[in-house]
Order: structure tokens, then C-alpha cells, then sequence
């Protein structure tokens, strides 16, 4: 669910031309109650990879242990945005993996623009993507 949630988010940040450094991660519980955590990294960022791994790591450190209870909602956000076009630093030992991860958005971005959004997934979230199978039913209706 995650995975699927950070995808959406920074296709739309890559749409616009943003980049985020601070990842939240907000649940709502079975008895409504709603709590939110977030961390910032150095490197702004704007691959969906990264931005879910950082809302694993907040869900790991603030829930996982403490879920006795049924989640109810879960929300994702990217804040503390930049420019994607302005000078930024990077790590020197990530450079190819951010190469590759840049390249690969920017395909799947000119897919899904030409095709619409739901033309191409990633295997892990075929499985159990509820949101966007309800979605994709919501976008097949318009287009009729």
C-alpha cells in the first residue's frame, strides 16, 4: 500500500517539478484515533523507491511493534519541496543508481502520459492494489 501511495505522489511531484527532503507518514486506527511521524533526509528526492523505504522506516519505528489494532487509513506526503531544476547536492556513491532510477521514471512517466496512469505497475503491488484497481474502474468510466 505504500509502495503504491509513494508512486502517486511522486509521479505527480515529477509532473510539477519538485523534489521533497522530508517524508510523513500518517495512520488512522480502527478507534479513529490518528497519529503522524516524519523524517528528513539531506538529499531532496523525487523516486518513489526512496520515498516509501523512508515511510517503512517511520512505520517500523512508531507502529509495527504497537499494532495491536486494525489500521484504518494511511496517508503519505513529501514536504520540504525544492525546484527539481536547480543545483543540488548528491551522493557521490549513489550517482548510478540515481542515473538509472531517473531514467527509468522518466520512461515510465512518458508511459503513463501518453497511456494514462494505471498503463504500467510494478509486480509487488499487482497483488493487493486496491487503490488503484477501484481507480482504474473510476478512469474506465469517464473514458465511456
Amino acid at each position: 500500500m505504500v509502495l503504491t501511495l509513494a508512486e502517486k505522489v511522486t509521479y505527480r511531484m515529477r509532473q510539477i517539478g519538485v523534489l521533497g527532503r522530508t517524508a510523513t507518514l500518517s495512520i488512522r486506527n480502527n478507534d479513529l484515533t490518528h497519529s503522524s511521524h516524519s523524517i528528513t533526509t539531506q538529499t531532496a528526492i523525487d523516486n518513489a523507491e526512496d520515498f516509501a523505504k523512508m515511510c517503512m522506516q517511520i512505520f517500523d519505528k512508531h507502529w509495527k511493534a504497537n499494532t495491536p489494532y486494525a489500521i484504518r487509513a494511511v496517508r503519505v506526503s513529501l514536504s520540504n519541496l525544492e525546484r527539481a531544476d536547480t543545483a543540488r547536492q548528491i551522493n557521490l556513491f549513489d550517482y548510478n543508481k540515481n542515473e538509472k532510477l531517473k531514467k527509468l521514471n522518466e520512461s515510465l512517466d512518458k508511459i503513463r502520459d501518453k497511456y494514462g496512469y494505471y498503463a504500467v505497475r510494478r509486480a509487488k503491488t499487482i497483488e493487493r492494489d486496491f487503490i488503484n484497481y477501484y481507480e482504474a474502474d473510476e478512469e474506465e468510466a469517464e473514458a465511456d
